[in-house]
């Protein structure tokens, strides 16, 4: 057992080596324009999941989801008591806009809490979003959740966005990013105050 162990930490370490060092800048790019990234990202899911077991779980005042383990999904919970402050200020009934919602930690431990209400997750990461979707479905959550694959900003046009490689420090401000192995794409936005009115939902920007 104890070799079987020791084996699959190897493999599991050649894995996540391999998307650091050679999965990476031209490799990344053409996977992309060649729209097989999804495939490959979940073919390196599965392969992880297999060594490291199949989820994640996160509790936060008496809330609790469940994950898909990938690189991207913290094992334990940040920023516990901003969290746990969260979940405490939720009822069934809100209204609840996820800003950034990455891979849906707070989306899915809010879509628990809110059973007779809304969660709107807006991300405009596409490879974030390819994560954030099967985690909602994980949760059971559906049927109030609601995925945006659009950043939120003043404008509600069309803006630029830097995606980082690790996929996590992902930005609006293009002029304060170093270039490393980063790529700006264009995504859609929406004016959270106008999303609000239009849909004739609760909330409003102060």
């Amino acid at each position: 057992m104890e070799n079987l162990l020791f084996a699959m930490s190897i493999i599991e370490r050649g894995l996540r080596s391999f998307k650091e060092t050679v999965y990476r800048g031209p490799i990344r790019s053409i996977s992309r324009a060649l729209q097989i990234e999804r495939v490959l990202r979940s073919g390196y899911q599965a392969a992880l999941s297999a060594m490291q077991g199949e989820m994640i779980v996160h509790e936060a005042s008496g809330a609790k989801a469940k994950f898909h383990r990938t690189d991207h999904m913290p094992t334990n919970l940040p920023e516990r008591s901003v969290t746990e402050d969260l979940i405490d200020n939720l009822s069934a009934d809100d209204v609840f806009y996820d800003l950034g919602a990455n891979r849906g930690l707070h989306t899915c431990l809010a879509g628990n809490v809110i059973k007779d209400g809304e969660v709107h997750a807006f991300e405009p990461n596409p490879v974030a979003v390819g994560d954030l979707e099967p985690n909602i479905q994980y949760n059971d959550l559906s049927s109030r959740v609601t995925v945006h694959q659009k950043a939120v900003s003043d404008t509600g046009e069309e803006i630029p966005f830097v995606v980082q490689s690790d996929s996590t420090g992902n930005t609006l401000q293009t002029s304060t990013v170093d270039e490393g192995d980063s790529e700006t794409i264009t995504v859609e936005s929406v004016n959270l105050d106008n999303f609000i009115r239009e849909n004739e939902l609760p909330g409003r920007l102060l």
